[in-house]
């Protein structure tokens, strides 16, 4: 029997690292890192799921965490990041 994995690519913003890499490393997930954009402060991540279904609860925290994320950015105006700057 193959032991074959599904891979997934990931955009993650550096200040979520932590955490996904934290999923990945409890879980025993293997994961590369395969770039990095500068200009975004992003990590590029290929990550490797076992096509069993075993680690379903593990991507549904990545990826919930990378959707919530989204939302809590695109939600921020320029006005709020930046209302230090206006003091």
């Amino acid at each position: 029997m193959e032991n074959k994995n599904l891979a997934n690519q990931y955009s993650i913003p550096v200040e979520l690292f932590a955490d996904i890499l934290r999923i990945l490393l409890k879980s025993k997930i293997p994961y590369q890192i395969t770039g990095v954009k500068s200009r975004t402060n992003n990590i590029l991540l290929k990550v490797l799921y076992p096509q069993d279904k075993s680690m379903a609860k593990a991507k549904e925290n990545i990826e919930t965490i990378l959707d919530d994320f989204g939302h809590y950015m695109s939600g921020l105006s320029d006005a709020v990041i930046y209302s230090e700057e206006n003091e």
